[in-house]
């Protein structure tokens, strides 16, 4: 079963111990901010759409934490896939993070409901008890550049049409 997440601090990317942070260039342990991100072992996955259009009503960008191993993430991958759900494009993983370039028909709700489907799987019951920053703004950011909240109404989901 997956492990739970560990929060960072979204400002620099490093690690809150005790509701505190070292700032990494003053060296000075400060109180944490309000934005964070999952923290290893957390996987940051983020879904590219390439076939929206300006006349669809499909999706664009969708990111999301699991908190699992890369192993796993990829098993749930692959049956989204089988399932139709998507096609990939192109693919890059590492241990911590994974971008899916893919072609889909399907809409925002069909995606985000597979994409909570497949947290639920890998997460189970905690699913629901944990909110996760969300990572989309139409563009892979840095974790610096991260900002939490969830705007979909799934934890740790957002959608970000691009035209």
């Amino acid at each position: 079963m997956a492990a739970f997440y560990h929060p960072w601090d979204a400002r620099y990317n490093r690690p809150i111990v005790g509701g505190r942070v070292t700032n990494p260039i003053t060296g000075e342990v400060e109180v944490a901010g309000e934005m964070f991100v999952a923290g290893p072992p957390s996987i940051q996955v983020i879904w590219v759409n390439l076939c929206l259009s300006s006349t669809s009503s499909g999706w664009g960008t969708i990111a999301a934490s699991l908190n699992c191993t890369i192993d796993d993430a990829l098993i749930q991958i692959a049956q989204q896939v089988k399932d139709g759900l998507y096609s990939i494009v192109s693919l890059n993983a590492s241990a911590y993070s994974l971008t899916i370039m893919c072609k889909s028909t399907t809409t925002g709700e069909e995606i985000r409901q597979n994409i909570h489907t497949l947290r639920h799987n890998l997460h189970g019951d905690r699913d629901e008890e944990q909110e996760l920053p969300n990572l989309s703004d139409g563009a892979i950011p840095a974790a610096s550049e991260v900002t939490g909240g969830p705007s979909s109404g799934s934890p740790g989901l957002e959608e970000n049409n691009i035209s």
